[in-house]
Formats: C-alpha cells, structure tokens, sequence
C-alpha cells in the first residue's frame, strides 16, 4: 500500500513533509471528539500518535501523553515523540525534569505514566494520547476524559493493538458510536516494516494471535476452558525424562485430512511419557502432505520407541495406517504395535477431557516449535481456529488408558 505525504497544515512554520499510511493520515487528520487507532503490531502506532499531537497542538494549550509504564513512556512515547518534534522541526525546548515539551507554537506537552493514575487527576489539558491503551486499566481512560476540559473540543486519541472482547478498548471502539472514531490498520498496511517482519512473526504463532497482533481485530479469548492462571513456567521443559524412567508410552497422529476438517489444519504427531506421576509430552504439528507425515511418525518412532501407536482412522484417514504399517516394516525391520483410533464422540468433548491434568499441573511439553504450538492451541481451546494438537494429545492419553485398564489414568 503506497504512503501519502502530509504536509504543513499551518501550526508549525519550516515542517518537512512526512509520509503516511492511507490508515495513519485518516487517524491524523480525524476531528471527532474521541479517535482510536487500532493496529497490528508494527503498524506506527507511536509513530502516528506523535504526530497527530504535533498537527493538532494549539498555541499555549496544554496536552497530555500517557503510557502504560513508566519506563515504556521513557523508552518508547518520549524519544518518538522527541523525534517527530524534531523531524518536524517544531521543539522549542524539553523539561526533562517534569517530562515535559515545549512545541514551537508554545503549547506544552506533559508525559504521565498509567502505573500512578493519581498523578493525572487535577490536570486541565486540550488534548491526550494514551499509547498502548489496551495495556491499560479502564481507571485511566475514565481520568483522562475528565481531564479535557482546558478548551471546548477537546479530544483524546488512543493508540493501540487489540486485546480481545472483554478488554474496555472493545466496549469503546469495537462498534460505532457517536463522536467516537476508529482507524484499522493491520500489520501489512506499514510499507516501512522489514519485508519479511510479518512472515517471521507469523511463523511463530497460532492464527487466533495473528489475527489480534496482526490483522488488528478483536478477536474473543474470553471464554477459553483453561485461562492464564492454568499455565505457568512449569510447563515448558527442556527434555523429556530418560527413556529407562518411562512407565509407559503412546505416540498418537492426527492426520487432520477427513471431511470435516477446517483447510490448513496441521498435523499433528504427539508422544506422551507417563513418569513421576506427570504426562511428557513431545509434539510435532506443521502443515504437510500425507507422505511427509508418515516419514516423520515414523522419524519419532525411531527416536522413542513408544509402546504404542495410534492413528486416528477416521474415513479414509486408516489408508495411513497401511502405508505407516508397511513402511515400518520396510525400513525398520519391525512393525510398531499400531492401533487405529475410531473416533466417535465430539472432538470438543474429547478434548475437555484433558481438563483434570491441566487442572492438576500435569502436563510437561518439551519447548520446541511443536510444543510451543500445542500449548498455544490448548491456551486457546475452544476459542482457537485449530486444535489439531490437543486432539492428538487426548488421543494418546486415551490409547494409554484404554490398554492399560485405566492403570496409568492417574
């Protein structure tokens, strides 16, 4: 998407012109009483919200920066803003010992951080900018409303990227309202990023957090089965226990290839270790074609030797059994003992059945790009597009179960 170039609007003298986004310059140039900027995670929010205070600075007024921290307003909001000043050519002088900035008209520009929302009531501004609101408590949105009344059509602009539908940032900008005006811009709309930035980042999350951090929509993780309080540090390790350790094992497949699957699913290859009373787990979930798939099973069989192996045989997906079963005996010397998994119940049912052990701190995934994409998809389910993972993972929990008598279910 190609840039505009703003140029001098008259309330600076000498300013050099500055490119914009389509996005950017609707954002810049909005004149309703509040204006958000929603986008994706380089998309220029700083960067815009900077320059949108400099276009609209009135002469003698007062206005108001806010960021989310302390040290994000001295890392982040005043260098930026310190810049565009400059770029601008529009600093009269700085005041680092209030944070403050004197623009070349005179108006003056305070910088307050959200982590002591008191020190921002009694202020009387023309104008404010919260940056990174969605990091914000909505204590401090509600103060820095009843701090424009310095002139009449006073405004705040809030820049941010998304936290989902339960955050206040929804409530006030995720659907019209009058003199309230939100700018989209995702990611890809900012021709200045790296051109590979938004492929590496996507590599290495799930489609749910793409959509919020990069596509800048309100997506809901409200209503997930197992929030934040469920995860920690104890999850992620860096090895499974020694194999001679192992109680038993179970490597499952989900090939993600029947009729009801969603297109670009992945599949998935997981083995859970029962060992110390806790579920080992390693995963293995990319997107690739069926005989890929039964060449890193049987890569993972090799490596771990599992006591048992399950593909999920639903419709035509038992036609990668035989070919698992015959390449097994062609290249190893040895067939694994393989079982076909017929499922019949729900898969969002099956799934929840993962509950107690989550519940319980159970579960230990090896941190790899596999692993890390498992979690993710168990940190989303059921709100996730894709749950290939933990529907591999029930499966080999099931398999061990099942075969043991309920032996190893605890």
């Amino acid at each position: 998407m190609s840039p505009t170039v703003a140029r001098n609007s008259g309330s600076w003298k000498g300013s050099l012109p500055v490119e914009l986004t389509p996005a950017q310059a609707e954002f810049a140039d909005a004149r309703e009483p509040i204006v958000g900027f929603v986008g994706g995670r380089g998309a220029g929010k700083t960067w815009v919200g900077a320059y949108r205070l400099c276009k609209l600075a009135e002469p003698g007024r007062t206005y108001l920066v806010v960021a989310p921290t302390y040290t994000m307003l001295r890392d982040i909001c005043w260098p930026v803003f310190l810049g565009m000043a400059r770029r601008l050519r529009f600093l009269r002088d700085t005041i680092r010992s209030r944070l403050a900035v004197i623009l070349g008209n005179g108006a003056v520009v305070l910088f307050r951080s959200a982590d002591q929302p008191d020190r921002l009531r009694g202020l009387n501004v023309a104008g404010a900018w919260i940056d990174e609101a969605s990091l914000t408590p909505r204590d401090v949105y509600d103060v820095v409303l009843l701090t424009l009344r310095e002139t009449a059509g006073a405004w705040l602009a809030c820049t941010f990227t998304p936290k989902g539908k339960s955050h206040w940032t929804y409530e006030v900008f995720g659907s019209p309202r009058p003199g309230v005006r939100i700018v989209r811009s995702r990611t890809t709309d900012n021709p200045f990023l790296p051109v590979d930035f938004v492929d590496r980042v996507a590599q290495q999350t799930t489609e749910l957090l793409a959509r919020q951090e990069l596509e800048a929509e309100f997506v809901d993780l409200a209503g997930v089965d197992w929030p934040a309080e469920h995860w920690g540090d104890w999850v992620l390790v860096d090895r499974l226990p020694p194999r001679d350790r192992w109680l038993v094992s179970a490597l499952a497949v989900d090939p993600s290839l029947g009729k009801s699957d969603k297109q670009g699913d992945y599949s998935a290859i997981v083995l859970v270790a029962v060992c110390d009373g806790l579920v080992w787990i390693d995963a293995d979930l990319q997107r690739r074609p069926p005989w890929k798939l039964v060449r890193d099973v049987l890569a993972m069989c090799d490596r771990y030797k599992p006591d048992l192996v399950g593909f999920e045989a639903n419709q035509f997906q038992e036609l990668l059994v035989h070919e698992f079963e015959r390449a097994s005996g062609g290249q190893f010397g040895a067939k694994w003992p393989v079982f076909q998994i017929k499922n019949t119940t729900h898969k969002l049912l099956r799934i929840r059945r993962l509950g107690p052990y989550i519940i319980r701190r159970e579960l230990r995934i090896v941190d790899n790009p596999g692993g890390r994409l498992l979690l993710q998809q168990l940190q989303e389910f059921p709100q996730g597009q894709h749950d290939d993972g933990p529907d591999a993972l029930e499966m080999a929990i099931r398999l061990i179960i099942e075969t043991s008598g309920g032996h190893y279910a605890e």
